[in-house]
């Protein structure tokens, strides 16, 4: 038998720092760095307009990031949001800080004051993976080979599509 209780306990929050290089992957680089997934992920989302964090990252692009952590009792229980996030990407330089305007609603902005949510994003799924590039491959249907030009990316089922400009997603 199992028997189940929910109890709410008090989350202290904390601010946290961290930077790291890409040597293979993001999620490599925020391993390393111990940045919980949920920010690394996060980190895509924010910049999402200005990096394609699936074709753009390169060995030795850099990031810094400083985001809320939420502990209880010394025990990280949940990451918060990103706070302020530098990301170096084939050597440009892209910011963004996070503004509250209150009432739980606020934005990413650069240091000049700009709105960071792009008109435009650079990929219409959520940061998961490549599964094929441009070049020759064995047709998955016919059996031969031919020229593929495109790139298709692998999700799990269920993972969102966005549409990268202004539209609507069928």
């Amino acid at each position: 038998d199992f028997s189940a209780q929910e109890h709410t306990l008090a989350a202290d929050t904390e601010v946290k720092m961290a930077e790291g290089i890409i040597t293979n992957s993001l999620f490599g680089a925020t391993d390393q760095a111990e940045v919980p997934d949920a920010i690394a992920l996060e980190m895509a989302e924010v910049l999402g307009s200005k990096i394609d964090f699936m074709k753009d990252l390169r060995k030795d692009d850099r990031f810094r990031v400083i985001y809320e952590s939420h502990t209880n009792q010394g025990q990280t229980i949940a990451a918060g949001r990103i706070l302020a996030l530098e990301f170096e990407n084939q050597g440009t330089t892209h910011q963004a800080l996070w503004f509250d305007e209150g009432e739980g609603g606020g934005g990413y902005y650069d240091f000049e004051g700009n709105s960071i949510q792009g008109a435009f994003l650079r990929n219409a799924i959520k940061f998961t993976r490549i599964s094929s590039t441009f070049g020759k491959r064995r047709h998955p249907i016919h059996g031969n080979w031919r020229n593929h030009n495109g790139v298709d990316y692998a999700a799990p089922s269920g993972t969102p599509i966005q549409a990268t400009a202004d539209g609507v997603v069928d």
